[in-house]
């Protein structure tokens, strides 16, 4: 595999994310989210073993913003050669509702997303939509992939999963200045 085709598949894993739903309980209100917002940039340095593995490029991040009643998560990427003037791409984009929604095509499948709080941790959730194209068991839960977020200060760190493969990736809050 290439390394363009594995930049692909890292930006695609990265946006699809799940949780233990019988251990998350719904989020109540957008305020439960309000730390998780922003544009993150991975560390590079501590994601390298994510990043020599192929699961993600080693210049990726992540935006996460709210829309109406839902939290809207763009993965980012810079294309090599990277000069501290190369832009950021947005790539996938996937949105959470709070009572979960219905997000045709997500990695070539019907998926659902759901958004919960585990404790202080932010747990988006896609899972194979129900009746929907893809709908066949990847897992015995249907689920596609998680990933579940806790900020410390301006670092989120992120436990990240789908199928076999499984990643802590960590992000600096990027200040405002730069995008």
């Amino acid at each position: 595999m290439t390394r363009i085709g594995r930049l692909q598949i890292a930006v695609t894993l990265l946006m699809v994310v799940a949780a233990n739903p019988a251990a998350s309980e719904q989020a109540s209100k957008p305020a439960d989210v309000g730390r998780f917002l922003g544009i993150w940039t991975g560390d590079t340095k501590a994601n390298e073993k994510a990043f020599s593995q192929g699961l993600f490029p080693a210049e990726h991040g992540l935006k996460i913003l709210t829309a109406n009643d839902s939290l809207v998560v763009t993965t980012r990427f810079r294309r090599p050669p990277i000069a501290a003037d190369t832009p950021w791409l947005d790539g996938d984009q996937l949105s959470y509702k709070l009572g979960g929604a219905i997000s045709p095509d997500a990695m070539n499948h019907a998926t659902a997303t759901k958004l919960a709080m585990d404790g202080d941790a932010l747990v988006l959730s896609v899972v194979a939509a129900p009746g929907g194209r893809g709908a066949a068991p990847r897992s015995p839960e249907n689920i596609f992939q998680t990933m579940k977020m806790s900020v410390n200060g301006d670092r989120l760190r992120v436990e990240w999963s789908s199928g076999r493969f499984t990643a802590t990736l960590f992000y600096d809050r990027q200040k405002q200045s730069g995008s």
